[in-house]
């Protein structure tokens, strides 16, 4: 007899809404390639950032790359760490308010973002001046995440 033919699998979707806010923050630092690279580094600035947008650490991620550009201070150049940044905040969470966040990082000061970059930086053992040079604008949007598994049913055999 020809084998039974098993069932498709079945997709069950599930949503999970979030807003995700984006953006930016231009540090200048001594050696870029060093601080971008150092172990740590970017789960710091993360926590420094959260702490100064009044974020949950654990919905902001950074990611840490060197501009080609080049700052002249004093007798030194300095070099700028773009940190681009990405905070998901999940529907469910009714603690985090959504536009309370987006204020403060469009009123956010430099002083106040660098002392709390700072502040996180040496709580992770990481011994480093950083500068503030921008705040960039931010971007907000709404979405719906679908995650689809997929379940078989399962087989019979026939004797």
């Amino acid at each position: 007899p020809s084998p039974t033919p098993s069932p498709s699998p079945r997709p069950s979707p599930s949503s999970t809404p979030a807003t995700i806010i984006s953006g930016s923050v231009d540090l200048s630092v001594e050696n870029c390639q060093e601080f971008v690279g150092g172990e740590g580094s970017a789960a710091a600035v993360a926590a420094g950032l959260a702490s100064a947008f009044g974020v949950p650490a654990e919905y902001l991620e950074a990611t840490l790359s060197c501009s080609g550009r080049r700052l002249g201070e004093a007798r030194r150049l300095a070099e700028t760490v773009v940190v681009a940044y990405t905070i998901t905040i999940p529907k469910s969470d009714d603690s985090v308010d959504v536009t309370s966040i987006e204020t403060a990082i469009e009123e956010a000061q430099v002083d106040a973002v660098r002392q709390a970059l700072t502040t996180a930086l040496q709580s992770a053992g990481i011994a480093i001046e950083v500068t503030v040079t921008s705040i960039g604008e931010i971007t907000k949007e709404e979405i719906t995440t679908t995650m689809t598994t997929t379940t078989k049913d399962k087989e019979e055999e026939d004797s």
